[in-house]
């Protein structure tokens, strides 16, 4: 079994409330944090309770109905903040304040002195309220590490429970997750908080190596909406630790994560992405010969994952100029219970491809040819 260990906080009723088509209405926040309990969701994590005229409510609404998850709340370094968060009843705040010279300079205009003093102030009134707390230094990986270093060695005895090291703009590389990660954990006992954009298309390879490295705590969000391109989608992200070794995520309902996947797309009016991992509409597509006759076979010749296990259906296309004939088979003995001889097979295969190659067909269209075929080749 593999030596990872981790637990997941989810960002959608945070970082995905930054999407750009996220208008999410209370009852379809609600209804998202559910479905994420019902996943078994560590950890869910809510927009600031002052960043809106109604965060505040939708902060008390979500803790009072939410069991079994940690519900969190993404604060900045002011007393405000987290007197709304403790008005809000969640478990615990997510800190975070920058270092870089860049958030310095432009943001919020602190020296590494008072980002100190801040955090520390705030950090004593989060633990002072019982409310595990997190601190995160913003856009880690553009920050000069001593300042990272100098920072959090102020703060490691201050009560907090973890370090975040988010790549706040996509930047960072697998191997720089890993080295900086590997680095923080020789260097701190507390343990560390990945949060991956997905600017340069690398938030789960990043997330996978910031756990490899020794990380514990990492953020998703479902379909992986947020700021942007988004940061690390979970449905992708549990599939991928499940190639790996699928006990490291037995304890989630992975047959619960489609409908979640399916519900924020309705929510968003926009369909699954085609090309997002696990959950796209078409993960589970063959339609070259090669590959549905391979599949049909031994289902793991092409495919990764349990389709039972995520609750998915395979999809055979036997009604394209590629297709084979053994999809023919298949389809027609789903349609009719009937086995076909393989010669039949073949010139409905055939006659399927001629005319596959000039117009496309619509699965009924698709049904009714072969049917007719088969009963044509088999008299």
């Amino acid at each position: 079994m593999s030596s990872i260990q981790f637990q997941i906080i989810d960002s959608t009723l945070r970082e995905g409330d930054q999407f750009a088509l996220a208008h999410f209405t209370l009852e379809q926040k609600i209804t998202i944090a559910q479905l994420l309990e019902d996943v078994g969701i560590e950890y869910i994590e809510l927009s600031n309770p002052v960043s809106s005229p109604t965060s505040l409510q939708v902060t008390k609404a979500i803790t009072s109905m939410v069991r079994n998850s940690k519900v969190l709340a993404h604060v900045r370094c002011h007393e405000k903040d987290i007197q709304a968060a403790i008005a809000g009843g969640v478990d615990g705040v997510q800190m975070l304040l920058g270092v870089a010279t860049h958030l310095t300079e432009h943001s919020h205009g602190k020296n590494l002195d008072q980002i100190i003093l801040a955090a520390q102030s705030a950090i004593h009134m989060g633990i002072a309220a019982g409310l595990e707390t997190r601190f995160s230094s913003e856009d880690a990986f553009r920050t000069d590490r001593s300042q990272i270093v100098i920072l959090f060695s102020a703060l490691e005895d201050s009560g907090v429970l973890r370090f975040g090291i988010p790549d706040t703009t996509g930047t960072a590389t697998p191997h720089q997750v890993a080295e900086l990660t590997a680095d923080l954990v020789s260097r701190f006992r507390l343990p560390l908080e990945f949060h991956a954009h997905n600017d340069a298309g690398c938030a789960i390879a990043n997330t996978l190596s910031f756990l490899e490295a020794g990380g514990r705590f990492i953020n998703t969000s479902v379909l992986g909406i947020g700021e942007r391109n988004g940061i690390t989608p979970l449905t992708s992200m549990i599939g991928r630790l499940y190639t790996i070794d699928r006990h490291l995520v037995e304890k989630y309902q992975l047959d619960k994560l489609q409908e979640l996947d399916s519900y924020v797309a309705s929510c968003l009016g926009t369909e699954i992405p085609f090309d997002l991992p696990l959950s796209s509409p078409y993960a589970f597509y063959h339609r070259a010969g090669i590959h549905t006759k391979a599949v049909l076979s031994s289902s793991n010749t092409y495919e990764i994952y349990d389709v039972d296990a995520f609750r998915r259906q395979r999809q055979i296309d036997f009604s394209s100029p590629i297709s084979g004939w053994h999809a023919v088979t298949f389809r027609i003995h789903q349609l009719t219970g009937r086995l076909i001889a393989d010669t039949v097979a073949q010139s409905i295969a055939s006659d399927m491809r001629e005319v596959a190659s000039s117009r496309s067909f619509s699965p009924a269209e698709a049904d009714r040819f072969i049917l007719e075929k088969a009963h044509v080749y088999s008299i």
